[in-house]
Formats: C-alpha cells, sequence, structure tokens
C-alpha cells in the first residue's frame, strides 16, 4: 500500500501540474476566460488521473466499461465530501479559511485514494 500511495501522490502532483498548466496557457496564451479554462484544466487532469492511476499506481486490469464510470462517481463524491468538510470547518467549527480548506483538501484525497484502491481499480 506504501507503493501506492507515494505512486497516487506523484500522478496527483502530476496532473496539478498539468492542470494547472492548461489553465495558464489557455488564460494568458489565448484570452480564454477563467471558468472554461479551469473546466479544461480539470478535464485534462482527471482524464491524466484515471490513465495513470489505472496502469500505475494500481495495476488494474479491470475493463474500462466498468473502471471509467466507477471513477467519474468516484470523482463526484470526493468532491462532495470536499464541500461537505469544507462548509462543517467554515460554519459549524468557525475555522479560518486556510485550515478549512486544508482539511477539504485532505479530506478529498484520502477519499479518492482509499475509493481508488478498493472501489475503482480493484480487480
Amino acid at each position: 500500500m506504501r507503493r501506492q500511495l507515494l505512486r497516487f501522490v506523484a500522478v496527483g502532483s502530476l496532473n496539478t501540474l498539468l492542470g494547472f498548466s492548461v489553465i495558464v496557457l489557455l488564460t494568458q496564451g489565448f484570452g480564454v476566460g477563467d471558468v472554461p479554462a479551469n473546466l479544461a484544466g480539470f478535464a485534462l487532469g482527471a482524464c491524466s488521473s484515471y490513465v495513470l492511476n489505472k496502469t500505475f499506481t494500481f495495476g488494474s486490469r479491470k475493463p474500462h466499461a466498468h473502471a471509467a464510470p466507477a471513477f467519474v462517481l468516484m470523482l463526484g463524491a470526493c468532491m462532495a465530501a470536499n464541500l461537505a468538510v469544507l462548509l462543517l470547518a467554515l460554519h459549524v467549527l468557525h475555522l479560518p479559511s486556510i485550515v478549512a480548506q486544508a482539511l477539504a483538501v485532505l479530506a478529498y484525497n484520502v477519499l479518492f485514494f482509499l475509493g481508488s484502491r478498493l472501489v475503482v481499480f480493484k480487480d
């Protein structure tokens, strides 16, 4: 599991760099608006995440017809958990914004790793 976790972090770092690079290129180089550029960066990062986590991180042989829909659902579930933790931390616990954001990101990543390992890419 340690090896998978390290690979998951490496893939996530690469996807973040890739997505952000697309955002910068589109907004600064081509004058695309922030929202479409962000969506394009997210989409490219998500596609890269799927391919690299399926092959490199988890070495899954699960057919794409099963893994891809599960991946999309897991992304949505983890984003919902991220937002729930953020809102709880901000509005119930009254934590500072940066602390709330960090907790939300942590929740997303822990859940996404576990969900990917135990559900999405489990053979």
